[in-house]
């Protein structure tokens, strides 16, 4: 197996094993510090809601953001940007007028971490026009007429 010239500026001629070259490769390629896809729409949050309201869709969002390396769907943009709203009026609720990505971040995931709430449990009732059935023709239910077979009917 060789190697081009453009993967490891030389020829491999078995010299090297496997590990050496990755290491190489690893040595040269620069770390990039990976960043979830919701703190990349945080992190642009007033950027995309200008050009959304300029008439841009999420479409057209989802392109320029692609653009810099954050991948998601015209659907998920739109999620996004419903959350992070969210957890702003939240945070504003809280007292906090201008927040910072950090809590904003902070504020989804322990959004997420909350129990979602429930009403109020309510008394079941018997509804007033359905008269309860009495003991005697609780095991008596016919069918509805419909499904009943017709002998008249039948050939």
């Amino acid at each position: 197996m060789t190697d081009t010239a453009e993967d490891t500026g030389q020829q491999y001629t078995g010299q090297h094993s496997l590990s050496e070259r990755l290491r190489k490769r690893a040595a040269k390629s620069q770390a990039r510090h990976k960043v979830s896809a919701i703190s990349s729409v945080i992190e642009a949050r007033n950027v995309l809601a200008e050009q959304r309201e300029k008439g841009l869709s999420w479409d057209a969002l989802t392109e320029l953001l692609a653009h810099e390396q954050v991948h998601i769907s015209a659907g998920t943009l739109r999620n996004y940007m419903r959350l992070i709203g969210r957890a702003v009026d939240r945070l504003a609720a809280a007292g906090i007028a201008s927040p910072t990505d950090a809590e904003i971040n902070a504020a989804l995931h322990f959004k997420c971490l909350q129990p979602k709430s429930r009403p109020p449990a309510r008394e079941p009732r018997a509804p007033a026009s359905m008269p309860l059935a009495s003991a005697r023709h609780a095991g008596s239910i016919s069918p509805a007429p419909s499904l009943m077979r017709r002998r008249d009917r039948e050939n």
